[in-house]
């Protein structure tokens, strides 16, 4: 009756399925994450070393947010649909997450209840050591914001993922 089904046979856990997922995710993520590192090592861009690595960490630990936040579509949606509608999201997703332009006031504030929020701002702080632009002004923000951000969307993406997995094994 389908793959989750035929999954749902064997003794792997719904949790195990997603933590699999998850890392395969990570994996491939690497690829481009080092491609983007070594171009910029390469054309001479200029930066600390723990700048370098502080961020390429950051970034790849966050690509474990997007495999469960890419695993929800797949599951909810048919996967013709799945790939258009989870990109079309993440783009609505980054302007509101204050990714391309400076947001101030409400809207600022509806960024940091977005799951693009945090993971941008972690990887930002290791070179802005908290410092932004909202707006005319420039702002600090404690660590704690973004932190706080990514791990709460990784607790609700994973908890979902768990969830919709265990729906499509049949296993309610």
């Amino acid at each position: 009756q389908g793959w989750g089904r035929q999954l749902g046979l064997t003794p792997l856990r719904d949790a195990s399925y997603v933590a699999t997922k998850a890392v395969v995710a990570l994996t491939i993520a690497c690829i481009p994450i080092a491609l983007i590192y070594g171009i910029g090592a390469t054309t001479g861009a200029k930066g600390d070393w723990q700048v370098w690595l502080y961020s390429a960490v950051i970034v790849l630990a966050g690509a474990i947010i997007f495999a469960l936040y890419g695993l929800v579509f797949g599951l909810v949606f048919r996967s013709e649909s799945a790939v258009s509608a989870a990109s079309g999201s993440l783009v609505v997703l980054a302007f509101l997450g204050n990714i391309f332009i400076p947001l101030s006031g409400v809207m600022l504030t509806i960024a940091k209840f977005t799951p693009l929020y945090g993971l941008v701002s972690l990887a930002r702080y290791p070179l802005t050591q908290g410092y932004g632009v909202a707006g005319d002004d420039v702002v600090h923000e404690a660590l704690w914001v973004p932190v706080t951000n990514v791990v709460v969307w990784a607790l609700i993406l994973a908890t979902l993922t768990v969830l919709l997995v265990r729906r499509s094994r049949g296993r309610q």
